[in-house]
């Protein structure tokens, strides 16, 4: 039932009771004022004051604020573990449909035949990596979700080897690439200047300098599969024009009396100068071949010369050089399929060095428990209820806190006061002589709060955490 309350009652002005002041003075000039025992239905108690609650899709909003402020670390890795599995699906679209293809086939045996090691190989080696890679972007949604500390050092480290690991195999990948293209161009160009003397219409065996030859005797010297590889490789590219392009026109001459032209065994070149690239003289330095006379480089001049037959011929070292035009397509093609897929690769390998990263974040900087309120009236948390909040936030601060440099003395005291609070008081023997001196210690911590009550050993824990360095 409403009661009167005289406390502010205007007859009571000048007397001993002190003068309303603030709010309270509107209600100083009612007398008596109206109030009842119990606090409206809408009113929200916070330490015995009553105040209006906030608008529910204010407290909503709320809520989700402090889960991001909360979570923010775990949610940065779920993000990034997601744009990493995209990155790295696509990745091994595009190994997958490289290393079968016909093109990167061929430019890899060549580049084996001229030693710059197997493309290939690498190819699948970035592949294998990036499966590996792809497996753990999964498994870090899991683990951020438990968030289990020896779960987030596994992923920390498998993410950062992994993605150092693709980055270094996508870097000695594009450094051979680059460093074969050329070579590897002047070889399939050699090859395409006559593909009638491959045999696949007479039986010829044919070698075109040291590499050329060595392309040749892996393959089945004018077979079937010869001549299938010639005629592939041997596709001119769109708008290619063998009298303006930077390649050897085919042309040769006999070796001048005294040369030492390149032993190339039983072949038409044999004998001969200016066929292909090489050292051949002739006042030219470096590596030249004959071109015809509306050849264009980038690199390199051409140059006039007067052959056995007192004929002038134009000569160029351009072709032998880094700007040397490709007669083949499926060249090129095989080149820029592989680097385009090795460029997906080393950004899948950044990826998971900032996976492993953002894992490290997440361990140093866990989540705390965020509380979502459900109900129109907050009213204060029991004092039981508040202990036990508290009791678990300094545990995930010690978890937070607690390292190799942590001395053994505040680990035993946490240890201590942790046994008492969640179990009581200590049961058994203390470990004997011949135990190890850790179950000792953590025997004698735990027994020295005997008969103290839990809620004074969670205080006990609190304080402990915050003596952490």
């Amino acid at each position: 039932q409403p009661v009167a309350s005289g406390f502010y009652d205007p007859k009571f002005a000048g007397g001993d009771f002190p003068q309303p002041f603030g709010s309270s003075a509107a209600l100083s000039s009612k007398s008596p004022v109206q109030t009842s025992l119990a606090p409206p239905a809408s009113a929200t108690w916070q330490g015995g004051v009553g105040a209006a609650p906030a608008p529910s899709r204010r407290r909503g909003s709320n809520n989700f604020g402090r889960y991001l402020a909360d979570k923010g670390f775990r949610i940065l890795l779920w993000v990034w573990a997601a744009l990493t599995l995209a990155v790295g699906v696509y990745a091994l679209w595009l190994l997958a449909g490289v290393i079968p293809d016909e093109d990167f086939r061929i430019v890899s045996e060549i580049g084996w035949h001229i030693q710059c090691g197997s493309l290939l190989v690498l190819l699948v080696a970035v592949t294998l990596l990036a499966v590996f890679g792809v497996l753990v972007a999964c498994a870090a949604f899991v683990v951020g979700y438990s968030e289990v500390r020896r779960s987030l050092r596994t992923l920390e480290t498998s993410a950062g080897l992994l993605g150092f690991g693709i980055i270094a195999l996508v870097i000695i990948s594009v450094v051979c690439s680059d460093r074969c293209r050329p070579h590897a161009t002047r070889v399939a160009n050699l090859v395409c200047q006559e593909t009638d003397i491959w045999g696949c219409t007479q039986k010829r065996r044919l070698g075109l300098g040291i590499d050329a030859l060595s392309f040749e005797q892996g393959l089945d010297g004018g077979g079937p599969r010869t001549c299938s590889l010639v005629a592939r490789l041997c596709q001119p590219p769109a708008g290619f024009n063998a009298s303006t392009a930077c390649v050897c026109s085919g042309n040769w001459d006999v070796a001048p009396a005294g040369t030492q032209a390149e032993p190339l065994g039983d072949t038409p070149w044999n004998g001969t100068i200016g066929g292909f690239c090489g050292a051949w003289g002739g006042g030219i330095a470096g590596e030249w071949c004959f071109v015809t006379p509306g050849t264009r480089c980038a690199e390199g001049r051409v140059t006039p010369l007067s052959n056995s037959k007192n004929v002038t011929v134009a000569a160029s070292n351009g072709p032998c050089s880094a700007s040397v035009d490709a007669r083949s397509k499926c060249l090129p093609a095989g080149f820029e399929n592989m680097l385009g897929a090795l460029q997906v690769a080393g950004i899948l390998g950044f990826s998971l060095v900032l996976l492993a990263i953002f894992a490290a974040l997440l361990l140093r900087y866990p989540s705390k428990t965020t509380l979502q309120t459900t109900v129109t009236m907050v009213q204060p948390m029991p004092p039981g209820q508040a202990l036990l909040q508290r009791f678990e936030d300094a545990q995930r601060e010690a978890v937070r806190r607690l390292n190799d440099q942590t001395p053994e003395e505040l680990k035993m005291m946490l240890y201590g006061f942790y046994k008492q609070a969640k179990e009581g008081d200590v049961k058994g023997d203390r470990p004997g002589y011949m135990a190890k001196r850790d179950d000792q210690m953590k025997y004698d911590y735990w027994a020295r709060h005997r008969g103290m009550p839990s809620e004074d050993a969670i205080e006990g824990y609190v304080r402990t955490v915050a003596m952490l360095p």
